[in-house]
């Protein structure tokens, strides 16, 4: 008596939409013929034609209709072309331009669909043919782990519903016995890399561990490469309980959520997996990944099995709670030049008497006059306050929930990108920069709002972002209170594209109030030119007396001494030691009580 076998659990499209030109998917020699024009006429043409045809396989009913014979001519056609399209992909780097997005969505939904195709032909045959069920669960093992690569390295989130499909791609492979079965030679060839299903789902949790969205550029690709030759299992146990130091991950199969990083084993059960990193962390150690080019330029920088080894062996614990925070819209500015520019802009931009409520619009309305370019509005913080701490403003955060986010219409969003680019072009000694096409580059203010905030940071959703958005960059952030504005400092340390038009990054502070200067080089050591260099000043948290300049990376090294003013007040510093803080900028610190030159005459920050 042949056991029924039990539901997948995979939710598939729906079956009652119609198929457009049904006739092509008759009989697989049907869908041949079809295929054969759009293979003559070149890649897109295959793409697009690819889609059509996945699209349709995954809405065809299966009582009408030969799904397995029409799946194969699709591997046959679609596999060697995702190997060429995959490669030309690799090319984008995220941020990804508006201009590429339809392109990227597409891609992606040709690899999730796929997989949905395999994972229907599961349904049809686990009870009749394990060995053919773990030879789709393979491909759809392979081609969500291609998924999970193609979206992290852009920086975007996997659709609703991936984890939990691969997790139940994993049980239902543990159910048949297939879960650790190799590919087959059949199965090799035209561009398809296989591994079992086991193995294939680590590495997406695995890569999905590595603090996946907080990667410099190109990185996610060189992990996920540097994976494949990493021998790695989903246990329900592991070999040694008593070792509570060993990293691992734990993945819970009930639900729709990466695994979490953890120290030794808890206690057992039957819906969840365990993946040991101990073989990782070894691996870091003998054969790190190659580094990749032009992700991280400067050699003093940490690498990226660096921040892997402390990810991974020294899991971060957040020590502080983080609670909702009620507070929005507010500009935000991306990038150390464009926050320099953004800030002096502010001090000097005339607030308009209809502005006066909106705390977005650039310019201190009730600050006093003053012809010296140098001086800082006193409504502006300067992060130097009577008690010695940092002042922190009020965020709403008593509220047990944020209230709902209603983004700005594209004409009010218009209005307050023009008003600060006419603040911009009023700056003071301002040198007009120019694209290859001869318009006028001016950076870009960024509406956002705080959706939770916590000791060490907060978490921003950004409206329109720019493409200066990424992991590594300075982020600064615009708060005006009653009597106060600052310019919250901070480093934007993981993203993710929840759509075309909207962003969440993380944001770790720096400070909360920093002033822009220029940086003068007056006795420049050998291999740095002499000049002005665009920084940040701001006083260190914790410690009186000590203050911070931070500086494109890679400009300013150790040894050079420097002159800048704060609020008409000269200082001149030796930069001791320099930290090279991130790819964009690098920080060095010095002592208040040594630095002050005195009023000299007045000069432009």
């Amino acid at each position: 008596m042949v056991e029924t076998p039990k539901a997948s659990g995979f939710s598939h499209p729906a079956e009652s939409r119609a198929v457009a030109n049904v006739s092509r998917y008759r009989t697989p020699e049907t869908l041949e013929a079809w295929l054969e024009a759009p293979w003559q006429e070149g890649l897109l043409a295959q793409f697009e034609a690819s889609l059509e045809m996945v699209r349709a396989l995954n809405e065809l009913p299966v009582e009408e209709f030969d799904l397995p014979g029409l799946s194969l001519v699709c591997n046959r056609r679609v596999f060697p072309m995702l190997s060429i399209l995959s490669a030309q992909m690799e090319r984008l780097q995220g941020p990804v331009a508006r201009g590429h997005q339809v392109l990227v969505t597409n891609f992606a939904t040709l690899l999730k669909d796929l997989a949905g195709v395999h994972l229907r032909l599961v349904d049809l045959q686990q009870g009749r043919s394990p060995a053919s069920a773990g030879w789709h669960l393979r491909r759809a093992a392979y081609l969500s782990q291609m998924l999970s690569v193609h979206l992290w390295r852009l920086y975007q989130a996997e659709p609703r519903g991936f984890w939990l499909q691969l997790h139940r791609a994993l049980g239902l492979a543990e159910r048949l016995g297939v879960a650790s079965e190799p590919a087959t030679d059949r199965e090799r060839g035209a561009g398809y890399e296989p591994a079992s299903v086991e193995a294939a789902v680590a590495r997406v949790a695995v890569l999905a561990s590595a603090d996946i969205y907080a990667l410099y550029r190109g990185e996610a690709s060189a992990l996920a490469q540097w994976l494949k030759a990493i021998p790695l299992r989903c246990t329900d146990t592991v070999a040694s309980r008593n070792d509570q130091d060993r990293p691992m991950l734990r993945m819970l199969l009930s639900v729709d959520r990466p695994p979490s990083l953890q120290m030794g084993q808890d206690g057992p059960a039957p819906s969840v997996r365990y993946i040991e990193l101990g073989p990782v962390i070894a691996a870091l150690r003998f054969t790190p990944p190659a580094p990749v080019e032009g992700a991280v330029p400067q050699k003093a920088a940490d690498s990226l099995d660096q921040r892997l080894r402390r990810r991974w062996v020294v899991p971060s614990m957040r020590q502080f709670r983080r609670e909702p925070a009620d507070r929005g819209p507010l500009v935000t500015v991306t990038g150390l030049k464009e926050i320099h520019t953004m800030i002096r802009a502010d001090y000097r931009a005339p607030r308009l008497v209809t502005d006066v409520d909106s705390d977005m619009m650039p310019g201190a309305f009730f600050a006093e006059d003053s012809d010296d370019p140098s001086t800082i509005p006193s409504i502006f913080g300067v992060g130097v306050p009577g008690g010695g701490q940092e002042a922190r403003p009020e965020l709403n955060a008593d509220s047990s929930e944020p209230r709902e986010i209603q983004r700005l219409s594209p004409r009010k969003l218009q209005r307050v990108h023009a008003v600060w680019d006419s603040a911009v072009r009023g700056v003071d000694g301002r040198v007009p920069e120019y694209d290859e096409e001869g318009n006028e580059v001016l950076p870009n203010a960024t509406v956002a709002w705080m959706k939770n905030v916590g000791a060490g940071g907060c978490c921003l959703l950004l409206q329109s972002p720019v493409d200066t958005i990424y992991s590594g960059n300075l982020i600064a952030i615009r708060l005006a209170e009653e009597e106060r504005i600052s310019w919250q400092l901070g480093v934007i340390r993981w993203l993710r594209y929840d759509d075309a038009d909207t962003a969440t990054v993380g944001v770790q502070y720096l400070t909360q109030a920093c002033v822009p200067v220029d940086i003068h080089s007056t006795a420049p050591v050998e291999g740095v030119a002499g000049g002005t260099h665009p920084g940040l000043f701001f006083h260190k948290r914790g410690e009186h007396g000590v203050g911070c300049l931070l500086f494109a990376a890679g400009s300013l090294p150790a040894g050079v001494r420097v002159t800048f003013r704060i609020g008409g007040m000269g200082h001149n510093v030796m930069l001791k030691t320099v930290h090279p803080e991130s790819h964009v900028y690098s920080r060095a610190e010095f002592s208040m009580h040594e630095s002050a030159s005195g009023r000299d005459q007045p000069a432009a920050m």
